[in-house]
């Protein structure tokens, strides 16, 4: 949220903003995240969108080798 706010500080047309990556990894999102990840995702693509901000997301390693 914090680098959304900072994203949102900006008011420049010259620029499109652009949110890149959520990453799943355990040692970068939040525990109560993990178990949920679809709702999440959705959480955090809805957030962009509404924002008008591009986003990207890959499961982490670790959830590939899982699956």
């Amino acid at each position: 949220m914090r680098g959304i706010d900072a994203l949102n500080a900006i008011h420049d047309p010259r620029l499109q903003k652009q949110v890149v990556g959520y990453n799943m990894e355990p040692a970068m999102t939040p525990r109560e995240e993990l178990p949920a990840v679809d709702k999440s995702i959705v959480a955090f693509g809805n957030y962009c969108h509404e924002h008008r901000l591009k986003l990207n997301w890959a499961p982490g390693g670790f959830r590939i080798r899982r699956r």
